[in-house]
């Protein structure tokens, strides 16, 4: 598990957290309780205005693709080439420019899972990540683990 966080050019504070799994290649973003929907990155303010503090995989994901270089540029194979890349990896591509975008001024930071908020901390031991209705009042539950010292 790889954890940074997600910060701003004029901003002091830490505006979110991304969560990388690389076994599963998954993302997952957390927003502090106190996040500002103004301060957030665009595409996370919604979750902040609903007040829905976890991003699932895959609006996180799509964080991620706006902020690298995407799959089907022309000439991606270069861009690979001069960074000592042989395939495709939208991590690595991340990290590689920080997380940094053009558009704006948020980028990423990697941090130690200990400086987590607790109030984050207090949230992974409860999460359900999806549900399945198998009928009959059954339910498939998947909740997501997330093991922090």
């Amino acid at each position: 598990m790889n954890i940074f966080a997600i910060k701003s050019d004029y901003s002091t504070n830490n505006l979110a957290y991304l969560i990388y799994f690389e076994k599963d290649k998954q993302f997952f973003i957390e927003l502090p309780d106190n996040a500002d929907p103004w301060e957030t990155p665009i595409i996370l303010s919604s979750f902040a205005e609903r007040q829905e503090m976890t991003i699932n995989s895959y609006w996180s994901k799509k964080w991620v693709q706006q902020r690298v270089v995407p799959i089907d540029r022309q000439n991606i194979g270069q861009i690979l080439r001069n960074n000592d890349l042989k395939s495709y990896d939208e991590y690595k591509l991340l990290v590689l420019a920080n997380g940094r975008c053009a558009q704006d001024d948020y980028y990423i930071e990697p941090i130690d899972e200990h400086a987590l908020p607790s109030e984050l901390t207090k949230r992974f031991r409860k999460k359900i990540e999806d549900m399945i209705p198998l009928g009959g009042g059954e339910y498939l539950i998947f909740f997501l683990c997330f093991y922090i010292n």
